[in-house]
């Protein structure tokens, strides 16, 4: 098929820049062996064994897991060096999309952290996540805009190194005391998907607004804002508010320029300072963090 003819040319290429950081995993939808034989026989990368399917239900809990509906279906998923464990990325089951774009972008731009921002477009992309929303609907067309999408692609870029950091940490305080790595995954910072909404007819945008208690988008530059949504199982639903941990940090002005400057570094400075002071509190209703303004209960 075409997409065969994609991974071709991109494996290869990817191997030997990133090393056995990249790998592909074959998983058939054959009928029978002799047709995955043939099939699997012209593959440069690995594939689950025919016989593994355990009469095709792993295959088919694996379809059912990431909602198989079409093929080919590339699935991308990124290692845990703490958990161990393989977490879906933000773009994680529409790998056949990313690799339309050509392949040495595609080589170029692994591990594909700048998948991380993407435009907000339906309120299920925020379901059972943990999100950072840049809500500038009154720019849609402005260079300002451009501007906050590469700062956005920025600290896209940052946490993943910082995420990686603090996991690599963990991972050394672990060994030293003689546990697990796998102990200390809490100690780790959360998956985050960032999301840019520029469209005033954005419906996600409306809703995140009406629930952050937010004025609605004008042509003013007082409608922009920058929300941490949490929509994690298990947790409050919860937006908090950039603007207003500007004001309690003394950050200085919450504008677009401010956003902009240093490559975006006052938004990876919101980002840390989530990780490390307003999750770990999540349960202390006596922090400034979790108590209006900067935070809205989402449903109250």
């Amino acid at each position: 098929c075409a997409f065969k003819m994609v991974m071709d040319e991109a494996y290869p290429r990817l191997q030997h820049a990133h090393g056995f950081k990249f790998e592909v995993i074959f998983i058939s939808s054959d009928r029978d062996e002799a047709a995955f034989d043939e099939y699997s026989e012209q593959m440069t990368w690995c594939a689950l064994p025919y016989q593994k399917y355990d009469g095709r239900e792993n295959k088919g809990a694996l379809s059912a897991r990431f909602k198989i509906d079409c093929i080919p279906t590339l699935v991308l998923l990124r290692h845990d060096p703490v958990s161990h464990d393989f977490v879906l990325l933000p773009e994680g089951l529409h790998g056949v999309k990313l690799f339309q774009q050509p392949i040495p972008q595609l080589v170029a731009g692994f591990p594909w952290t700048a998948t991380l921002v993407r435009r907000l477009s339906a309120a299920d992309e925020l379901d059972k996540s943990l999100s950072l929303v840049l809500l500038c609907e009154h720019m849609e067309t402005t260079e300002e805009s451009r501007q906050l999408l590469v700062a956005m692609e920025n600290v896209a870029k940052r946490f993943a190194d910082q995420k990686q950091n603090a996991q690599d940490t963990a991972a050394v305080v672990a060994t030293r005391l003689g546990a697990s790595p796998h102990s200390y995954s809490a100690a780790s910072w959360p998956d985050v998907n960032l999301f840019i909404a520029p469209r005033s007819s954005s419906t996600p945008a409306e809703w995140i607004r009406s629930v952050a208690k937010l004025p609605a988008a004008t042509n003013g530059a007082e409608t922009l804002e920058v929300l941490v949504v949490d929509l994690r199982r298990g947790r409050t639903p919860a937006c908090f508010s950039m603007a207003r941990v500007c004001e309690l940090e003394h950050w200085g002005s919450f504008n677009a320029a401010n956003l902009c400057a240093a490559s975006g570094k006052l938004l990876s400075s919101f980002l840390e300072l989530f990780c490390e002071r307003i999750e770990p509190l999540a349960h202390n209703t006596a922090s400034p963090y979790h108590s209006p303004p900067v935070r809205s209960i989402i449903g109250t």
